[in-house]
């Protein structure tokens, strides 16, 4: 069950910090690796690449 808490906040991180706030917004400028970390933790969330998580989200534009 922790493994399973630790793999479920890394992922959600992922998406909310990486795929969000990094990549699609800019939110923020991250180091080579604090960004790959954090396209390795969206990955971990199973929703696709990250590049077509953040052209999807940019598409429907919000």
């Amino acid at each position: 069950m922790a493994l399973a808490a630790v793999f479920h906040t890394l992922s959600t991180l992922g998406v909310a910090i990486g795929c969000h706030r990094c990549f699609t917004h800019g939110a923020f400028n991250a180091k080579r690796a604090l960004r790959a970390a954090l396209a390795a933790a969206c990955g971990l969330a199973a929703q696709g690449p990250v590049i077509g998580w953040v052209a999807d989200h940019r598409r429907h534009g919000t």
